[in-house]
């Protein structure tokens, strides 16, 4: 359920921001278009993400996991911000954003995962706070 809600906030978020950077040429369906081609890489991003991400978690721990968090969460989070501070539509870096905002979020779900299952007695319990 956490998945599909940061889905929904990031396509809710992402695309009027990608929509907003693209020429006024384009028609408001063609800026959709493109915005949700590029939250594509999103989707992507999450998956490639939980799997390297967990593979990480597992070898290194918790500790030394959270500091790979911080680096994943720096790197979208400055991605972003350029992309803001530029204002302007490109295709390939909106597919970089949009594909590094799927990992950090990847990661930040494996990570308070990983938290709450260690934190109960049953795992069961864990996921049903």
């Amino acid at each position: 359920m956490f998945s599909s809600m940061s889905a929904a906030i990031y396509a809710s978020l992402l695309v009027p921001l990608l929509a907003r950077t693209m020429k006024s040429t384009l028609t408001n369906e063609e800026k959709t278009s493109l915005s949700c081609i590029s939250m594509i890489l999103l989707g992507i991003g999450e998956i490639v993400g939980s799997l390297v991400n967990g593979k990480i978690h597992d070898s290194i721990g918790t500790r030394a996991f959270a500091l790979v968090n911080l680096c994943w969460m720096y790197i979208a989070y400055a991605l972003i911000f350029t992309y803001t501070y530029h204002d302007t539509y490109h295709h390939t870096f909106a597919m970089t954003l949009c594909f590094f905002w799927g990992v950090q979020d990847a990661s930040l779900t494996n990570f308070w995962r990983g938290i709450c299952s260690s934190q109960f007695d049953s795992p069961a319990i864990a996921y049903s706070v």
